[in-house]
């Protein structure tokens, strides 16, 4: 690919930067005013948001699904756990195993959060047209598929340079 070809791409890569680097800036000064309402960190707040569905997991199971250390993980459940977010429980079967699940507290205090972030997204949609919000969402679908492809090839090669 000659330079020509290029140039267009990487002046869409430089403002996209920008733009996204903007966006994540304001969603986060919207939303950390909910998170520190609820004394979450970022961190925390992942931390609920993946074990919002219920599901009972182990702590190692937890740290994958951050893709933290399981010592990053023991911190961040302590500190939820001591505000009464979450809770854990020893395997009857095999009690080494421990297992962490969402309170209702925490629950609510994830939902504040994905509240506020909803209505930032609803307040974007009702501003576009509804064709500009169904091409929006299936350029997000799109690059959602890229990232993850992107993320399992990049787990591949770093796998194998262990």
């Amino acid at each position: 690919m000659d330079s020509a070809d290029s140039s267009p791409i990487e002046a869409m890569v430089s403002e996209l930067l920008v733009l996204t680097d903007r966006m994540s800036s304001t969603i986060f000064r919207l939303t950390s005013k909910q998170l520190a309402k609820a004394d979450l960190s970022s961190n925390r707040f992942s931390a609920l948001r993946a074990l919002l569905d219920g599901e009972l997991l182990t702590m190692s199971g937890l740290a994958a699904r951050l893709q933290v250390s399981t010592a990053a993980v023991t911190s961040i459940v302590d500190k939820l756990e001591a505000e009464q977010f979450v809770k854990r429980s020893r395997s009857k079967e095999d009690r080494r195993q421990v297992f962490v699940q969402i309170t209702p507290r925490g629950r609510d205090a994830v939902q504040g959060v994905l509240d506020v972030r909803a209505n930032l997204i609803r307040y974007m949609f009702e501003n576009v047209s509804p064709e500009m919000q169904r091409h929006w969402l299936e350029l997000y679908r799109e690059f959602g598929k890229l990232l993850e492809h992107r993320a399992a090839e990049t787990a591949e090669q770093t796998e194998g340079t262990d």
